[in-house]
């Protein structure tokens, strides 16, 4: 607010609707935040048009949705995620799957498994 910019009060329903609103030259749509893998998606999809900022905000939180009450849903999620980050298969996944796309060899730390404690 400071520097003269507003946040939309409603936000649209889809990541494509954010895109195609940052694209549109009469938009007053000047920037979208969102996840690093989908703005690095968008630029790679939009050679020239749009380009992704360095993180300002520190270090991104990763997240799962599920419905809530689901223990035996979240005991899956996280024993998955726990196979994932033994040894180097978080490395290998993100080298194969997303370095390309980052433009970073290495992947970003490990996340924190918290939420899983007890599962």
């Amino acid at each position: 607010p400071k520097r003269g910019f507003t946040m939309t009060d409603s936000q649209p329903n889809t990541y494509q609707d954010c895109l195609d609103k940052l694209l549109d030259v009469t938009s007053d749509v000047y920037a979208v935040a969102s996840d690093d893998i989908i703005l690095a998606g968008y630029e790679k999809a939009n050679p020239g048009k749009v380009r992704r900022l360095e993180n300002i905000q520190g270090a991104e939180g990763y997240g799962v949705a599920m419905r809530p009450k689901s223990p035996l849903l979240k005991g899956e999620v996280c024993a998955a995620l726990r196979d994932v980050l033994a040894g180097k298969v978080w490395e290998d996944m993100y080298r194969k799957n997303l370095s390309g796309l980052m433009g970073k060899k290495n992947p970003p730390g490990r996340p924190d498994l918290t939420e899983c404690k007890g599962y």
